[in-house]
């Protein structure tokens, strides 16, 4: 076949899956059909047939741009070389699965896992065993909160919060209920003398972004945090006073362009924006910040190597054993080779 013929035979293949699963996307994500797909990260998850992380393996090229891939690289730079991961808010445990199966031959990493939401629980406990990682990565059917006890979780599909108005606030209609759950702070749950170093944290808990860094205080003031990947969903008055308080703790934080107004679906974007850029100007607010402890040796390590994310994007779709063979045969195409 021509790389033409390639390309229409990968496109129909792709528009006829997607068009096929499209009416699921109106049904609860709790009753739609349970899917098991490979990725080319090194691992197969399970879960509903709409979710995002599902759909960006089965129709890579029928949706707006790969599954979070800022997010996904900068995981992969974070986690490399071992450390203690906490994947705060983990839904299937996407990026708990791509820390543990990335990381350097031998590098010490445990996976700290927090997925409060029964349905999603399960499926995270499942991807974790059936890929054989339960010695890295630990679920905890835990909220995050700022004190340990008992909360109220606010499910909206495949989000859920500690936030009562959060689904009002961001998706315009009320939850689709609630479930009482248990709730930690993490300076309950951890010693840092008795964690791997250095510390990264991924946080996406949907408005209550506030309580959980509260709760982990002493975790996030360690000498050996290094790292803080946060999603925020608020106003920029919200957002401002998230970033602040992670600059009081010795935190410089950058925002992903690619996630602020007007750059949603340009997957090259790989500006770094200064919270000192966007503090006039709210249309530069971004979801996703990255706030790095500057003197620490894996957040210098992180930027060192940002430069890699254009090479990462260009060659998304292949597993480690195609890119190492197409390393190797441009290697050998080299000049004077």
């Amino acid at each position: 076949m021509t790389r033409l013929q390639i390309l229409r035979a990968m496109h129909a293949l792709t528009a006829e899956r997607h068009e096929r699963v499209e009416p699921m996307f109106a049904v609860r994500q709790a009753d739609q059909p349970l899917i098991d797909m490979p990725t080319n990260l090194g691992f197969t998850m399970r879960g509903p047939v709409a979710n995002d992380a599902m759909r960006h393996q089965y129709a890579p090229f029928a949706v707006d741009a790969p599954y979070e891939p800022i997010e996904v690289f900068l995981t992969l730079l974070a986690t490399h070389e071992g450390g203690t991961y906490f994947d705060i808010g983990a839904n299937l445990g996407y990026f708990s699965l791509v820390a543990a199966c990335n990381r350097a031959a031998g590098a010490p990493l445990v996976v700290h896992a927090f997925e409060p939401a029964p349905f999603y629980h399960e499926l995270l406990r499942h991807n974790i065993l059936s890929n054989r990682l339960s010695r890295i990565v630990r679920p905890h059917a835990l909220a995050v909160a700022e004190c340990s006890g008992e909360e109220t979780l606010h499910l909206l599909d495949t989000n859920s919060s500690l936030e009562p108005t959060w689904a009002q606030e961001t998706r315009g209609h009320a939850p689709l209920g609630t479930v009482a759950v248990r709730a930690a702070a993490l300076d309950d749950l951890f010693d840092p003398a008795d964690l791997l170093a250095p510390f990264m944290f991924k946080i996406d808990v949907e408005g209550a972004e506030m309580a959980a860094l509260r709760g982990g205080e002493r975790l996030l003031r360690s000498s050996e945090a290094a790292f803080v990947l946060v999603e925020t969903h608020e106003d920029s008055e919200g957002q401002r006073a998230v970033l602040q308080l992670l600059t009081e703790w010795g935190y410089t934080c950058f925002g992903l362009a690619r996630y602020s107004k007007g750059q949603y679906f340009n997957v090259w974007n790989d500006r770094l924006i200064g919270l000192e850029e966007v503090s006039d100007d709210p249309s530069l607010w971004c979801d996703y910040w990255m706030c790095l402890r500057g003197d620490h040796p894996r957040a210098q390590e992180i930027v060192s190597q940002y430069n890699l994310y254009g090479v990462f994007v260009s060659t998304r779709y292949l597993d480690s054993e195609a890119l190492a063979d197409l390393l190797e045969r441009r290697a050998d195409e080299a000049p004077g080779a």
